[in-house]
């Protein structure tokens, strides 16, 4: 995932970043002094920071003077997003998505992804279930005469109608239409795995969502560190200044590899 466009609003003094644009390259922040570019940072990195404990608390960070007001027109400051995002599949990662939900699936390979005060995610994207219906359907090993049926099915409310015609057959060919209704209801639970489709599509796109990291004061590094002990131990237990050097031995070996 590419981070696209970042938006930050009621966060510490920003009322409203407005839409920033993130270069494919280099994105560089330019203001004055308190103007917002460390608030802006701070917030984008509580979008999915690499340490648990960088959380959205509105009671420190949402804007004083608006607090008051906002609350006494009756808006859930728990519920107001202070970063909002906008990232961009890379190819492969649609390559691997298609795999799971068929060619296309996704009618735009853009996701907004949000955070609010409760430190809730909110995923934004648009899918063609009719596509991921024709892909699951290919997946089926039953009969072509019965798959005919399904030939015109657009939603998988349709599948499961079908599965209950298919298992309440009678007369001619009734075991092969029922044994088919169970592979059909079969291939569903584990397509599936107790998620509504939704679900299922937003935990598999969250799977290539970065975990963000915000470094600051360089010149405070440590000048030596214990490597072993750094990537072998859990991120939770490493002070500040470890989890930094830990990063940018993961970012050398990345680079390297």
């Amino acid at each position: 995932m590419k981070l696209r466009e970042v938006s930050v609003k009621k966060f510490k003094n920003i009322l409203d970043s407005n839409p920033v644009v993130i270069q494919d390259d280099i994105t560089c922040l330019v203001g004055k002094n308190e103007s917002g570019k460390t608030a802006f940072l701070h917030s984008l990195y509580r979008l999915n920071p690499a340490r648990p404990n960088a959380k959205f608390y509105y009671p420190d960070q949402y804007p004083a003077w608006l607090e008051k007001r906002d609350r006494l027109q009756g808006i859930d400051l728990e519920l107001q997003i202070p970063i909002s995002t906008v990232f961009e599949l890379e190819d492969k990662e649609i390559k691997e998505l298609e795999n799971k939900f068929g060619a296309n699936f996704l009618k735009k390979n853009l996701i907004k992804i949000e955070k609010n005060y409760k430190s809730e995610l909110v995923v934004t994207f648009t899918f063609d279930e009719s596509k991921i219906v024709k892909h699951f359907l290919s997946q089926l090993n039953i009969e072509n005469e019965i798959l005919k049926e399904s030939k015109k099915f657009t939603s998988f409310q349709e599948i499961d109608e079908w599965i209950n015609l298919l298992k309440s057959s009678e007369g001619e060919g009734k075991e092969k239409r029922i044994s088919s209704g169970a592979e059909v209801e079969k291939l569903k639970k584990h397509f599936f795995a107790n998620k509504d489709l939704n679900n299922l599509v937003r935990e598999e796109i969250l799977k290539y969502f970065p975990v963000i990291y915000y470094y600051d004061e360089y010149s405070n590094l440590p000048y030596s560190v214990n490597i072993k002990h750094i990537l072998q131990t859990d991120p939770k237990q490493l002070d500040d200044d470890e989890l930094t050097a830990r990063s940018l031995l993961r970012l050398a070996a990345a680079e390297n590899y």
